[in-house]
């Protein structure tokens, strides 16, 4: 137990270190690119300076709510407060496509409002630099939310890159509109492609997130090998009922596996926490297993089984019987 809470108190801490690092280096960006959007007349960094200030406020949502997805188990929760995290992730993908939409019809808008005049090279020069920066903060996001195993972190290590990869058409348009003043269309345009691009990146990370939130299932090769390592146990004549669920980054994971009908209750026992304790150790992601044993068919039919199930359940609960 002191082993789990020091590695959640790390993980805390590493979340927010990094959470706190983007958080400022997406202030700065923001900065810079209003002031040079307004003062160099470049409507697509303006753009661009809004979808950075997106990345800030997800930066203070994982700061502030790490401090409850990484709580234990309680009696209120006792698979955990993971699924925060998910929420979060899913509110990041919300945050951005509202986003990326504001920012397309307010391109749309300047189209029959053009400017009188073209963009200047401060503008160019803050694009450059975003892309290069945005860039390297992907990077550094992504490599450390694997490490700490952070959807939330990875989910805003793409939000980074969709910003360094909006400011790719910024760079062209106000290049564009530098060297013939009379191609200042294509900066509005550029608002309008960092726009789509936003809306993409949206969807990505939107998309795992409600997954895991409506209990969609583990790929089948997880699946798949769930059911060869539990096969692997002596004595596991079958596998079946087979449930899997994302729990956070985590994996849970019930299962019915059929033994001889002929051992001794305490021998099932025993293989059925060989199997949770082999899922637990060879499985990657899994964070809970749920094992229950049932008897082989007498007489060696499948069907036997299933009816002596449906017989067992009508004793037990009478309301269930279909008379």
């Amino acid at each position: 137990m002191a082993e789990e809470q020091a590695e959640s108190l790390e993980r805390l801490r590493g979340i927010r270190h990094v959470a706190g690092r983007t958080l400022g280096a997406n202030i700065l960006l923001v900065f810079l690119k209003l002031s040079a959007g307004i003062f160099g007349r470049s409507q697509a960094l303006v753009a661009d300076a809004v979808h950075s200030l997106s990345d800030s406020c997800t930066d203070i949502a994982i700061f502030v709510g790490v401090k409850f997805w990484i709580r234990p188990p309680d009696e209120s929760h006792p698979h955990g407060h993971a699924r925060i995290e998910t929420v979060i992730g899913a509110i990041i993908g919300i945050i951005i496509a509202v986003t990326g939409v504001a920012l397309g019809f307010r391109s749309i808008n300047a189209l029959e409002h053009m400017p009188a005049s073209s963009p200047g090279w401060p503008a160019l020069v803050v694009a450059l630099l975003s892309v290069v920066f945005k860039e390297w903060l992907y990077r550094w996001t992504r490599r450390r939310g694997m490490e700490l195993r952070s959807s939330a972190l990875a989910a805003n290590a793409w939000h980074q890159r969709t910003d360094a990869f909006s400011s790719i058409p910024v760079v062209i348009a106000v290049s564009a509109s530098i060297l013939n003043p009379s191609w200042a269309v294509l900066d509005v345009l550029g608002g309008l492609v960092v726009s789509v691009f936003i809306v993409i990146a949206a969807w990505k990370i939107l998309r795992p997130a409600l997954n895991q939130l409506v209990d969609t299932a583990p790929p089948p090769e997880i699946r798949d090998n769930l059911r060869k390592i539990a096969m692997s146990v002596a004595g596991v004549q079958g596998v079946h009922m087979l449930r899997s669920r994302y729990q956070g980054n985590g994996i849970e994971v019930d299962m019915h596996v059929v033994v001889d009908g002929e051992l001794p209750v305490a021998r099932t026992f025993l293989i059925s926490r060989q199997v949770e304790e082999r899922i637990k150790k060879s499985a990657p992601g899994v964070i809970d297993v749920v094992v229950r044993t049932e008897p082989a068919a007498p007489c060696g039919d499948p069907d036997s089984c299933a009816l002596l199930r449906a017989g067992m359940a009508t004793e037990d609960d009478p309301e269930r019987s279909d008379g």
